[in-house]
């Protein structure tokens, strides 16, 4: 059995996941955390064989999260690596093996789910159903590891996520009459000659239109109808948080890199 570690050092927080791993039936959360210096190691352990994590850093200081939850969609991890390097910023990443979806056993049941799937209740079954099978202790592990998740983004007010897609396969041309995610836009705007891969997804009016003003692919969620598919963006749809999301093609890193700098220059 491998261990799942977790270390936020330099402002750069991992959640390190194994391929397949076992997770016991009493997993629970206990935080220790005692006044705050900049120096201070803050450890908190799952009441597991599996799971410990320290964090290094606080990010309930920084009004900033980034997260990638993909470890498959490799662009956008290096994007945000090389700017958080240079940043004080914080940088949540599920580590995977390389794997999009993360593999456990319980009970001697195996079970897997897109780690961006997870953040409703309903989410939660699709995606158990989608890639093995539901039962309840599942979805509870599920849960307290989005739980877990959504805690180091609670004090966020601008969460930025970073994906990447495959050429044609997840485009903006997604949210347009009569494709998959048409009723999931509220509005869309789409720069003359830019590739379709390359676009923002928002759940701020405001952001979608400093972003537009920019001439660069943006699509705003409509969070009144939006698909419960237990994504992050669904989860924040009625939050008094940002939530954008830089959705570029794999290997697109310059595009990417100024999509991100454009998004910063206009929460400046």
């Amino acid at each position: 059995m491998i261990p799942i570690d977790a270390i936020l050092f330099f402002g750069v927080f991992n959640f390190i996941s194994c391929f397949q791993c076992n997770i016991t039936s009493n997993l629970s959360l206990k935080a220790d955390i005692k006044s705050y210096r900049q120096d201070t190691i803050i450890q908190l352990k799952f009441h597991s064989n599996i799971n410990s994590f320290k964090i290094k850093s606080n990010p309930a200081a920084l009004p900033i999260v980034f997260i990638s939850l993909h470890d498959d969609e490799k662009t956008g991890q290096l994007v945000v690596s090389n700017y958080v390097k240079e940043n004080k910023s914080v940088f949540i990443q599920i580590v995977n093996n390389n794997h999009r979806l993360i593999r456990f056993t319980s009970l001697k049941r195996r079970y897997a789910f897109d780690p961006n799937r997870i953040f409703s209740k309903k989410g939660i079954r699709l995606t158990l159903e989608g890639y093995s099978s539901y039962s309840s202790l599942a979805a509870t592990k599920v849960k307290q590891f989005a739980a877990l998740i959504l805690q180091n983004l609670s004090t966020a007010k601008t969460i930025i996520a970073v994906h990447n897609n495959s050429n044609g396969k997840y485009s903006i041309h997604s949210y347009l009459k009569g494709k998959k995610d048409y009723k999931n836009a509220l509005r869309v705007y789409e720069e003359p000659g830019s590739d379709p891969d390359d676009f923002f997804l928002t759940t701020s009016t405001q952001l979608f239109e400093k972003l537009r003003a920019k001439k660069i692919n943006i699509v705003l969620q409509n969070n009144k109808q939006v698909t419960n598919d237990g994504s992050l963006s669904f989860y924040y749809r009625n939050s008094n948080k940002q939530y954008i999301n830089i959705e570029a093609q794999e290997g697109h890193f310059s595009k990417q890199n100024e999509m991100l700098h454009a998004l910063l220059s206009v929460l400046q």
